[in-house]
């Protein structure tokens, strides 16, 4: 009996012992997990510090290997969105008080991009300062077009720059000292033309510069004038009925010539204007989508030379569905697509940005055409185009063309 009391007790003593172990052991475990949990804590916030510290110092470099060898969920936080919108609005701010310039505004918004963080802040940044430097190239355009004295094409430019500009009180500024001296060359070279008995000369150079002088009542009291003394000098000839055959005959004659000179004139400011915004293309090609005219014009050559090739009718987005402008590249195409949420389709699309195209007039599932109207616009966002037009982008305009809308 006292023998196996002793055994018992052994017994007893061993279990304590290894229970002891045990927690002994758990303990440490315990403890060495906590440390390394804090030790990587410590880590990750000493990644994300000198993160930050290398991209305020532009050491993208060594950013971007802190960033791939750290896991993201580390980075897609609060804290961190709101570092890269603060560095994102302050880039802009820099560009708009002119502490940087357009490329390096660029080139430090790309550097942002690569992180994937607050990048919908970026590219709407990036989308700012390029309307912004478009503006200014227009700005700039238009004042060279005012010293060479082409007055129209002058305010054509200036008509493009959007009301939002920052400096748009000097465009206000310059559009009214070019609407003032254009007025000046209206009126001095179509009096010059009545003073030579040239009637149909000072008509066509008032009715040629009408635009923005609709209600100009000094320029429309001299149409009136010169249209009345047009009467009677034709009132008087009327009896010499081979001399007002004549007339009839010349008449027709220099519509044509001024129909054939109109022609040359449009494509000639189209070609002005887009080489006046200083835009280069990664092809041989470029494509202006004109949402106040409703055209797609298709140029040639290369950047301040582009050269107008074709002018095709187009549909651009309607109210609520506006096609965004800018300036964008071709990025892929295709034969056909459709849209079950619009229950509509097209043939050779090609895009230009995100899901906006050009393609063909729509069609239903089975490739009939449901809407034909091309010149006014009427799409869902994209650039519809007629058929054979939008065949001649697909096969020609490569990957990498540039689309500018506006």
């Amino acid at each position: 009996m006292r023998k196996v009391n002793i055994n018992l007790e052994l017994n007893i003593k061993r279990k304590k012992k290894l229970i002891s172990k045990i927690v002994f052991i758990l303990i440490i475990i315990s403890i060495s997990i906590a440390s390394y949990v804090s030790y990587n804590q410590f880590r990750d916030k000493n990644n994300l510090k000198n993160f930050k510290n290398l991209i305020l110092s532009h050491n993208y470099e060594k950013a971007k290997e802190i960033y791939d060898k750290t896991n993201k969920d580390k980075f897609n936080t609060e804290d961190m969105n709101l570092f890269f919108h603060s560095i994102v609005n302050d880039t802009r701010d820099k560009y708009l008080s002119e502490k940087l310039d357009e490329e390096d505004a660029l080139r430090l918004l790309n550097e942002l991009w690569y992180y994937n963080i607050n990048n919908d802040n970026i590219n709407k940044v990036k989308q700012e300062i390029e309307n912004i430097s478009n503006s200014k190239n227009l700005f700039e355009s238009a004042k060279k077009a005012l010293n060479d004295n082409n007055f129209k094409y002058s305010l054509e430019l200036l008509s493009y720059i959007p009301e939002d500009y920052p400096n748009y009180e000097e465009v206000k500024t310059l559009n009214s000292e070019v609407s003032s001296k254009y007025k000046k060359y209206i009126l001095s070279s179509s009096e010059a033309c009545f003073n030579k008995k040239d009637f149909n000369g000072a008509i066509k150079i008032i009715q040629d510069n009408s635009k923005g002088f609709e209600k100009d009542k000094d320029i429309q009291t001299k149409l009136e004038f010169y249209k009345a003394e047009k009467l009677k000098s034709e009132n008087l000839q009327a009896a010499n009925k081979k001399k007002s055959n004549k007339t009839i005959s010349n008449s027709k004659t220099n519509t044509l010539e001024s129909t054939s000179n109109e022609v040359f004139d449009i494509k000639n400011d189209q070609e002005k204007f887009i080489n006046g915004l200083n835009i280069a293309s990664n092809s041989s090609y470029l494509a202006w989508v004109s949402t106040n005219e409703q055209n797609t014009y298709i140029f040639k050559g290369y950047k301040n030379h582009w050269r107008l090739i074709n002018t095709f009718p187009c549909s651009t987005g309607r109210s609520g569905h506006e096609t965004p402008k800018g300036k964008f590249r071709i990025s892929s195409r295709g034969t056909w697509f459709f849209s079950p949420k619009y229950q509509q389709g097209g043939k050779y699309w090609v895009q230009f940005y995100g899901n906006y195209l050009f393609h063909s007039l729509p069609m239903d599932e089975n490739r009939n055409v449901v809407d034909s109207t091309l010149g006014t616009p009427s799409s869902h966002g994209c650039v519809r185009l007629n058929i054979e037009d939008s065949k001649w982008i697909y096969n020609n305009l490569p990957n990498g063309t540039t689309v500018l809308v506006k």
